[in-house]
């Protein structure tokens, strides 16, 4: 995941006046407008997305377990959402009813700034571009909701992956 200098220092020193502020986008049919925002960032959040354009993110207690650096090859996201509420479980399961459309995770990463008693958000993405990646299983409990974002296994699709089919390629009749 390639993440800007001012985030890799913020990483290394800590500093008191300048914070990161974790997102996820969860795109879904099922979602209005497809895609919902959020971020552990309480208030709320809003930056721009890589495409143009901004996004409000509205505020969802999670932790996130980024990938590790040397895991290059196998990508893995682990979020753990607390306190999730009845919506959420509601929206999870009708999610389960249509297994082959997956949930896609974006998780994108700001910096804030703390002066004085204010927090001013600065909009630039601070990964770009983003982790993008896929749901790959989800555990819901009363208290909590985590799942897996990976990204999309090779080894599930079919192949070939087009089918040469004679209505395709009348050739193939003999």
């Amino acid at each position: 995941m390639a993440i800007s200098d001012e985030l890799k220092r913020i990483y290394a020193s800590a500093p008191t006046d300048k914070f990161y502020v974790e997102t996820i986008s969860l795109a879904h049919p099922v979602f209005e407008n497809g895609i919902s925002y959020f971020t552990n960032q309480n208030g709320g959040w809003v930056g721009n997305l890589e495409a143009g354009g901004q996004a409000a993110y509205q505020y969802l207690p999670f932790v996130t377990l980024p990938p590790a650096s040397e895991d290059e090859a196998a990508l893995t996201l682990q979020v753990t959402i607390d306190n999730s509420s009845r919506t959420l479980m509601e929206t999870l399961e009708f999610m389960g009813t249509t297994p082959q459309q997956p949930i896609e995770v974006v998780y994108r990463i700001y910096i804030g700034t703390v002066t004085g008693i204010t927090v001013e958000q600065s909009p630039t993405l601070q990964n770009n571009p983003p982790l993008r990646l896929w749901v790959s299983s989800v555990l819901a409990t009363q208290d909590a909701v985590s799942f897996s974002a990976t990204t999309s296994n090779l080894r599930d699709l079919p192949f070939p992956r087009q089918l040469y089919t004679t209505t395709l390629y009348p050739g193939l009749e003999r």
